[in-house]
C-alpha cells in the first residue's frame, strides 16, 4: 500500500472505498441507525472501542473511540447513521488542529458536532479524527515523517478491514 505526501495535517482527506460483508450479534441500540452502522459500531466493541453519543440517534449516528500501538492519543471513528456497507463508503481523515476554546469541544459541543457533520453530510461516511494534545503537540511529535503517518494509516487500515470495510489501495494526503 503507498501513501502519497504528508501535505497540510489539518485538513480533510476523502477517499472511496468498497466493502466487505460482516455479521455480529449483541449490538449497541440506536431506533433510528441503519442496521449496517450499528453492525460496525458492535464490531469496532468487540475490538476494545467505546461507542456511544448520549444520545446515539439517526441525527448523529455512533462515535467509537480508542487506542492504536502506532499513536498514543485516542483515535476517533464517526458513523454515519445510515451507514450501507453495500453502498461505496467515504472515508475521511480529519486533523483537527489547535481546538482554542477549552468549554467545548469539536466532537460534540456547541461550536461544532462531528456526529452531526456525518449525519448531515448525506453521504456513506466514517469520519476518523486523531486527537492531538496542546498546539498539534501531538502530531507534531507522532506523525512528523512520512513513515510515522503510514504506519497510522496502516494500522487504521487494519481496523477497518477487521469490521468489514476494505482499505483503498491509495489514499492522497
Amino acid at each position: 500500500m503507498s501513501h502519497i505526501g504528508l501535505g497540510k495535517l489539518t485538513s480533510i482527506i476523502l477517499v472511496a472505498v468498497s466493502v466487505f460483508a460482516i455479521s455480529v450479534s449483541g449490538a449497541p441500540t440506536c431506533a433510528s441507525c441503519s442496521s449496517d452502522a450499528i453492525l460496525i459500531a458492535t464490531e469496532l466493541q468487540v475490538l476494545g472501542y467505546r461507542c456511544d453519543f448520549q444520545p446515539v440517534s439517526g441525527a448523529r449516528g455512533f462515535r467509537c473511540q480508542g487506542r492504536m500501538s502506532v499513536y498514543p492519543q485516542p483515535i476517533n471513528f464517526f458513523i454515519a447513521p445510515s451507514f450501507e456497507r453495500t453502498q461505496p463508503v467515504t472515508i475521511a481523515y480529519h486533523f483537527h488542529g489547535w481546538w482554542q476554546n477549552p468549554r467545548v469541544t469539536p466532537f460534540d459541543g456547541e461550536e461544532g458536532d462531528f456526529g452531526q457533520f456525518t449525519a448531515a453530510s448525506g453521504t456513506n461516511l466514517i469520519l476518523i479524527v486523531p486527537e492531538s494534545l496542546g498546539r498539534n503537540d501531538t502530531y507534531n511529535e507522532n506523525l512528523n515523517t512520512a513513515d510515522k503517518m503510514n504506519a497510522l494509516l496502516s494500522e487504521i487500515e487494519s481496523v477497518l478491514r477487521r469490521v468489514g470495510i476494505a482499505a483503498p489501495a491509495q489514499k492522497l494526503l
